[in-house]
């Protein structure tokens, strides 16, 4: 009878801990179910990000390719302008040139020696 007892007390803590295990896996159950819809929708949304991203990569290639195009004139300008500087102070740096010689002439004619008539004469010759 003790063995009855027994098996009694057992069969009634095995149906105890089945109900339990019951009770914890219907959560278990639903959250599983969730988290099968939670992903679906994550995969989903990622997916219209990267459609997103690549129509946005591709017009910025488009903006960038319109961009050189219309920076191409400009940038031709902008080399002749600064060709254009260049010779501009070439010919102004022999301006200079010429001033200071026809400056280094007059102060030898109007020197009290009287010796500088001589000289800018003789540098005409050359």
């Amino acid at each position: 009878m003790r063995k009855r007892r027994k098996g009694a007390g057992d069969t009634e803590t095995l149906r105890a801990l089945v109900q339990s295990i019951a009770r914890s896996a219907h959560p278990l159950g639903s959250l599983l179910g969730m988290m099968q819809g939670n992903v679906e929708a994550m995969k989903s949304e990622a997916q219209k990000w990267r459609n997103e991203s690549e129509k946005l990569m591709k017009q910025l290639r488009e903006e960038e390719k319109n961009m050189e195009q219309e920076l191409e004139p400009l940038r031709s300008m902008l080399s002749e302008v600064e060709q254009r500087v260049v010779e501009e102070r070439e010919a102004l740096s022999a301006a200079k040139v010429r001033v200071l010689n026809a400056e280094q002439r007059i102060r030898l004619m109007l020197d009290p020696q009287g010796s500088g008539i001589s000289q800018v004469a003789s540098s005409y010759r050359v």
